[in-house]
């Protein structure tokens, strides 16, 4: 089930949640997550776009739906690469862009400014 996050404070409670799962399963991608997150956060319009956080039985799972200016884009973990993944439109979308974690903040702009802006 997806939840719908309606504001910046509940993103950002959500986040840390993200931050915490990534350190015990996934901890080469935290501070990379944090910029990522910085970034992409930095240009939601909460009146415009919406945020959708998947969870299985109240767990967290591994994708995020945004639909930022009109188009849906999904933040995924691929458990088989350890990246994180842009797709467009869904989980079986093509593959934007990706990220291994060692990408700094020109990095993650670089590769988000053309979807995000």
């Amino acid at each position: 089930m997806a939840q719908k996050l309606l504001n910046q404070t509940r993103t950002d409670a959500e986040f840390l949640r993200i931050e915490d799962e990534a350190s015990h399963h996934a901890k080469h991608l935290n501070p990379m997550l944090r910029i990522l997150y910085n970034f992409v956060i930095s240009k939601i319009n909460f009146n415009l776009d919406t945020i959708h956080l998947y969870e299985r039985n109240g767990n967290l799972a591994r994708t995020t739906w945004i639909v930022h200016r009109g188009r849906r884009y999904v933040f995924s973990y691929n458990y088989i690469t350890s990246h994180v993944e842009l797709r467009d439109q869904s989980v079986k979308g093509n593959c934007l862009v990706d990220f291994d974690g060692t990408e700094s903040f020109a990095g993650v702009t670089q590769k988000l400014s053309q979807y995000f802006w």
